[in-house]
């Protein structure tokens, strides 16, 4: 099943606040997107309409969080129910720079 153009990855930076929407569906966009935020302090990351849909995709985020909350404590929002269980089995939250809140519980899906 392939993404058509109205799921295509989305980003708004607003201050210290960046939002992330459609389908994350390749490492590349994350890398494009930490390139971008490269040297701000993002405080707070808004995933509420962000789809994720491989594991490459998901590594590439947890790294970015992780990047990201090197600069700083950084609210996560609304979390795709995946990243919100890798970023809490790798310790990320036990490290006080990163807060959960409102994870999503997505319906589970199968690759077919």
């Amino acid at each position: 099943m392939g993404t058509d153009a109205s799921d295509a990855l989305w980003v708004e930076v607003h201050g210290t606040t960046v939002e992330l929407g459609g389908a994350l569906v390749a490492v590349a966009q994350v890398a494009e997107l930490t390139e971008r935020l490269r040297g701000q302090t993002i405080e707070r990351l808004d995933l509420g309409d962000l789809d994720l849909d491989d594991g490459p995709a998901l590594a590439a985020l947890v790294t970015l969080v992780r990047r990201l909350s090197d600069n700083g404590l950084v609210t996560v929002f609304e979390a795709p129910q995946m990243l919100a269980h890798t970023l809490y089995k790798v310790g990320m939250l036990r490290a006080g720079r990163l807060v959960l809140l409102a994870p999503r519980m997505d319906q589970g899906t199968t690759a077919g």
